[in-house]
């Protein structure tokens, strides 16, 4: 019986660290965009005030 319990918990500590990881991808994604747009502007801003 101990052993399902630990089964059973071992279980949701994986499913909340998947979750985890899912979620920090996500974010790094979203922050990889936003630097890629960013960089995109300043580079068209440079190349328009270049004198």
């Amino acid at each position: 019986m101990e052993a399902n319990e630990e089964s059973i918990k071992n279980k949701e500590k994986v499913k909340s660290l998947l979750l985890l990881l899912q979620t920090t991808y996500e974010e790094r994604v979203a922050a990889r965009d936003q630097l890629q747009k960013e960089t995109m502007c300043a580079k068209e801003y440079w190349n328009q005030h270049e004198k």
